[in-house]
């Protein structure tokens, strides 16, 4: 399975987080890793720069509304920058369009880092599910039609979840 490569760039306290190819479950955990780092640096504006990101899933959808609803509480918006039609269908089928700023523009100028994939990336399959169970958890909180788009999603994961944790 290949993943999305996220690269980031930085601003003084505007980071920009650059994805390419499809942002789905497996890119989900190295997404919120490294948005709460730059969080946890000081980040306080947030772009994501999304004219090569090719598709997104529910786990990439709510893990980035996770992060919406946190600058929300600081009265800001994520700006989500170069977003196709289709990206724009997602998020409003789920009903968390309304929480990011949408702009067409050029793509800023950053030195852009490549964060993942790396030589040293693999699977955890615990914190993948961790991160994904709070992914749907955040939709179904935001939008109560994804209660039934999700809520048996939710019940597998918690599932799995707790045979990872019995095992270990």
């Amino acid at each position: 399975m290949s993943f999305a490569k996220i690269y980031i760039g930085l601003n003084d306290t505007h980071a920009y987080v650059r994805i390419e190819g499809r942002a789905v479950f497996n890119t989900s955990t190295s997404f919120d890793r490294c948005v709460t780092t730059l969080l946890e640096n000081g980040t306080e504006y947030l772009s994501l720069e999304m004219e090569q990101c090719s598709a997104m899933d529910s786990s990439f959808m709510g893990t980035l509304t996770k992060f919406a609803l946190q600058f929300m509480g600081k009265d800001k918006k994520i700006t989500i920058l170069n977003l196709s039609k289709q990206g724009h269908k997602l998020l409003s089928e789920i009903g968390v369009h309304q929480l990011f700023e949408f702009v067409e523009s050029e793509p800023p100028i950053v030195a852009w880092a490549l964060v993942f994939p790396t030589e040293n990336t693999k699977a955890d399959v615990q914190t993948d599910g961790q991160v994904m169970l709070k992914a749907h958890e955040v939709l179904m909180e935001v939008d109560k039609d994804n209660i039934a788009r999700f809520e048996h999603v939710v019940a597998s994961l918690r599932e799995d979840l707790k045979k990872i944790e019995e095992k270990s």
